[in-house]
């Protein structure tokens, strides 16, 4: 006890003699495009924004923030050992917060500097953004968007085109996007995406996901977590292992091709619209079917396995589960 009273003393010293955050640089630069510039920022420690603006130019923003220093002038040493690097070639802007090779990692008491970017380019810009710590936001991209980031959360709106996205550890979160091409894969973190259309293929690990509202076609592979997904769809393949998945098919879908569902050790509940028409093949390994859709069942009838036509047929429409009850309405 005493030794705990001892170390809970040196610890609450400690945080409040370097307790002070300050910002020790402030920079803003604009830069004279051409149409349809190229953005490419590399972030260490930071928030990083990227937004769409109405003019021609790309307007750089920037802020040094140091922790656990006392003293402005401290935090000026610790902020001028981070430079940032601001390049124009040609239409190309490249910007870049670089660290000292010996930076290491930090366990709460030494001194960290966190560059933090705003960046207003114009909406038809292709923008590439790499970050290793920090929140990432790109708002209202109208070509081209590539986002790689290690540790750190990311909201993306309002952007359209072809879209990358590559998460390590943080949640994702899509809104009002319309690309051609969208290319999601998460490691460790929950996805949300709503009001969003185009082709989507996403590769996501441990985490919840929710799509709402998704118009277009939707290949998903989700590891641990809940899965719910509703849209439109004209191609859908959704592959779940170790969660639930709850699909609700809007009015409109229009099978374009064979859709299927696989989920390993987990439920599926599945709604669709009343007109509905496909060949269905529904089996279960270990559980229970239950429907209260009509079907014109082909075969023999099974409380796991089960064939038949919704209303007029057409495309096959498979749905499988190895270790979990399957649920259609």
């Amino acid at each position: 006890m005493r030794i705990f009273l001892v170390l809970s003393i040196v610890l609450l010293f400690v945080t409040s003699a370097w307790s002070d955050d300050l910002t020790a640089e402030k920079q803003e630069r604009s830069f004279t495009m051409q149409a349809h510039p190229e953005l490419s920022i590399h972030n260490g420690d930071g928030r990083t924004i990227v937004r769409a603006h109405d003019s021609a130019d790309i307007v750089v923003r920037y802020t040094k923030e140091v922790t656990h220093v006392k003293t402005a002038d401290e935090a000026k040493k610790q902020a001028d050992r981070v430079t940032v690097r601001i390049e124009q070639i040609g239409n190309k802007l490249e910007v870049e917060a670089k660290y000292p090779k010996e930076w290491g990692i930090s366990f709460g008491t030494r001194p960290e500097v966190y560059v933090n970017f705003e960046v207003l380019v114009p909406a038809e810009s292709d923008v590439y953004v790499k970050a290793s710590d920090g929140d990432t936001e790109i708002d209202g991209i109208k070509s081209h968007t590539d986002l790689s980031l290690s540790d750190g959360d990311a909201v993306i709106q309002e952007c359209s085109g072809d879209l990358a996205v590559k998460i390590g550890d943080g949640d994702l979160h899509l809104k009002d996007c319309a690309g051609a091409n969208m290319k999601i894969k998460t490691t460790d973190g929950d996805v949300t995406a709503t009001d969003c259309s185009g082709t989507i293929d996403m590769k996501a690990g441990d985490g919840k996901i929710n799509l709402n509202h998704i118009d277009g076609s939707l290949n998903m592979e989700a590891g641990d977590g809940s899965a719910y997904v509703d849209g439109k769809f004209q191609q859908l393949v959704l592959k779940v292992v170790d969660a639930d998945l709850k699909l609700t098919v809007e009015n409109g879908s229009v099978m374009q091709d064979s859709w299927w569902i696989k989920a390993t050790d987990g439920d599926v509940s599945l709604q669709l619209p009343q007109d509905f028409s496909a060949n269905i093949n529904i089996s279960t390994s270990d559980g229970k079917i239950n429907t209260n859709v009509p079907i014109g069942v082909v075969g023999r009838i099974s409380t796991s396995k089960l064939s038949g036509k919704l209303n007029n047929g057409g495309q096959i429409f498979e749905i499988h589960t190895t270790d979990g009850d399957i649920d259609i309405r």
